[in-house]
């Protein structure tokens, strides 16, 4: 059987690719060097260490076996150096064979807004 993926899984270059459009943007609002370099660098941070790792969620991985369940760190800084590879995700493996009972749960997000792009929940309990 062909593992099935629930989610995204990242990519380093996804990761790379959301890098520098950070700096782009950062760049932009910031003049391209006509603001302070301070200005710069804390719109950078904020971008890199609070936009980015919002990108990014966890998924699983369903294969004959087993459910393996990769999760990324609450800590924001964390995050972003797990999904640099610097730091060990956290993964839970579920072997199919010790399941008595499971269910997916699908909850629809309320959206408040027209610009929440959050995704529904789908959890596996």
């Amino acid at each position: 059987m062909k593992k099935i993926i629930v989610g995204t899984p990242v990519k380093l270059s996804h990761v790379l690719i959301g890098m520098i459009v950070v700096v782009l943007l950062s760049l932009f609002l910031t003049g391209f060097g006509y603001q302070a370099w301070w200005l710069f660098l804390i719109v950078l941070i904020l971008g890199v260490f609070v936009t980015l790792p919002t990108c990014f969620n966890p998924y699983w991985q369903i294969s004959s076996e087993n459910i393996t369940i990769i999760n990324y760190d609450i800590n924001d800084v964390i995050k972003l150096m797990q999904l640099l590879g610097l730091h060990k995700k956290s993964k839970q493996v579920i072997n199919l064979s010790d399941v008595k009972k499971a269910a997916v749960v699908y909850r629809k997000n309320v959206r408040l807004s027209p610009i929440d792009f959050n995704p529904d929940y789908l959890n596996l309990i």
